[in-house]
């Protein structure tokens, strides 16, 4: 098996390449909407097949993107498997794997609807990306094919929550309900520069790189690794460099050169790097270029074994 170092270059600041980066309206009672027909709801199994029926939906809240939904006392029976309603269906672009999303969001205990979280008490919205861990398993698989706009209710079981250890308030093999406001997707700005004619980089493969990052504000270089000809090497996919790169990389050739205009959900977030220079939530250009997938790992020089020269000394005798 390969045995692979993830080189870290720059520590500073491309150490922070591989921090996972997420950040965390008024309050009011929103009506009930009399004119629906139906919702749609899909329970999510273990399997991974789905099941979808239809329900009354005169009782569900009208989605306003200006209020804090009103969430109460979940109706349904606890969950045993995720199960996921549209409240109203978002116009915009669809969340898939490696989406970056901004969210607003109530969570209740299923039980009893007390209400442990709301990013809309905060006045921030939340930004993560989907598909990484960076978040409950619930929530990776429940916001997928979600659109722009839309507000989603999810009844999430323990096991895709905290399971049986809880965190905080959550305690040991609690269900949670979730109601959540999609406000925006994030992408990446993908411009080949210089196509490459090797084999493509895949998701789960070993990159090693070369690169270049400035902040798109001013253009100041922070990070050069050409500088210390020493490439990064890491998994593409895995969660181990910027959101931006994972999601902006894959496709690209050996060989190839690849710039990168990343937002500020998809680079370092609103931590920023400022060390680096790097603000809250800073764009960021990337030049990229992809030098080998899967390279072999590098071997350590093996020690001087060769045997010391025990011939005897000359002593000026004619050989027989």
């Amino acid at each position: 098996m390969k045995k692979y170092t993830f080189v870290r270059p720059l520590a500073g600041v491309v150490m922070g390449l591989l921090l996972l980066t997420a950040c965390g309206g008024s309050d009011s009672d929103v009506a009930t909407d009399e004119g629906a027909d139906e919702t749609t709801t899909t329970a999510i199994t273990d399997e991974g097949g789905d099941q979808t029926t239809t329900v009354p939906g005169a009782d569900e809240p009208q989605f306003d993107p200006g209020d804090k939904p009103d969430v109460g006392v979940p109706d349904s029976e606890t969950p045993t498997e995720l199960r996921v309603v549209d409240l109203e269906e978002g116009t915009g672009d669809e969340v898939t794997d490696g989406s970056a999303v901004e969210v607003h969001y109530v969570g209740v205990l299923h039980r009893d609807g007390s209400e442990f979280d709301s990013s809309w008490d905060r006045g921030q919205t939340f930004t993560f990306t989907v598909g990484q861990g960076n978040v409950i398993s619930g929530w990776d698989t429940g916001l997928l094919g979600m659109k722009i706009g839309g507000r989603r209710q999810l009844d999430i079981p323990a096991a895709l929550a905290y399971g049986n250890t809880g965190s905080g308030s959550i305690g040991p093999d609690e269900a949670l309900t979730f109601v959540i406001d999609l406000v925006s997707i994030t992408q990446v700005t993908i411009t080949d520069t210089e196509v490459g004619q090797g084999p493509k980089a895949a998701t789960g493969d070993i990159l090693s790189t070369h690169f270049r990052g400035f902040t798109t504000e001013d253009g100041v270089e922070f990070a050069n690794s050409y500088d210390q000809d020493q490439p990064i090497i890491f998994p593409l996919g895995a969660g181990r460099i910027l959101p931006g790169w994972d999601q902006g990389l894959v496709g690209m050739q050996v060989g190839g050169k690849r710039e990168l205009i990343i937002p500020g959900p998809l680079g370092f977030g609103p931590g920023g790097q400022p060390d680096a220079g790097i603000g809250p939530n800073a764009e960021l250009r990337f030049e990229i270029e992809l030098v080998e997938i899967n390279p072999e790992p590098p071997v350590d020089e093996e020690p001087d074994t060769e045997e010391p020269d025990t011939e005897e000394p000359d002593d000026g005798e004619p050989e027989e």
